[in-house]
């Protein structure tokens, strides 16, 4: 007999500041709030587009600091490495509440591990996120798919496609 498959996708339902997706304005409104810049909703809107234009690829740490500074530096703000460095921890801190119904999620799947699996799917770059401050329970997953692992994001129909032949 087949397992059913159910498909996280983690940025937006297991992880995220009160599920805001992380590639969202929403989300960047978060991240720039907490190191004091804000933006009338169409910058907000470009900032998040400059800002995702690049994230699904994989960057090193100097690579990202570079995206960043050129994305700040679109909108005539000085990227100095304290705002880098602020923006970076800012990112971090709203990318990885995790509320009490995410906790819920996470004791489902551990629940439910003999009758189903789960996949994980996420445009979460996780190589830049340092290991200790983002708390994805992999082990619970049968497949991780992470977009920057892949260089393709969602929305783009091409991950689902490489997600299905891979999960199936």
């Amino acid at each position: 007999m087949n397992k059913k498959l159910i498909v996280f996708d983690w940025g937006s339902v297991l992880e995220g500041y009160n599920t805001t997706p992380m590639n969202s304005p929403q989300f960047f409104s978060k991240v720039l709030e907490r190191i004091g810049i804000s933006f009338d909703e169409k910058n907000l809107l470009i900032f998040t587009e400059l800002f995702n234009k690049n994230s699904c690829t994989i960057m090193t740490q100097k690579e990202m600091n570079k995206h960043i500074q050129e994305v700040f530096i679109f909108f005539r703000i000085e990227p100095s490495l304290e705002l880098i460095s602020n923006f970076r921890r800012a990112f971090i801190f709203v990318s990885t509440k995790i509320n009490s119904r995410d906790k819920l999620l996470c004791k489902y799947i551990e629940d439910n591990q003999d009758n189903v699996n789960f996949a994980l799917l996420s445009n979460v770059n996780l190589l830049e996120l340092p290991r200790q401050s983002i708390d994805i329970p992999e082990h619970l997953f049968t497949i991780s798919f992470k977009s920057c692992e892949r260089g393709i994001c969602k929305p783009n129909p091409n991950i689902y496609q490489e997600f299905q032949n891979e999960a199936y």
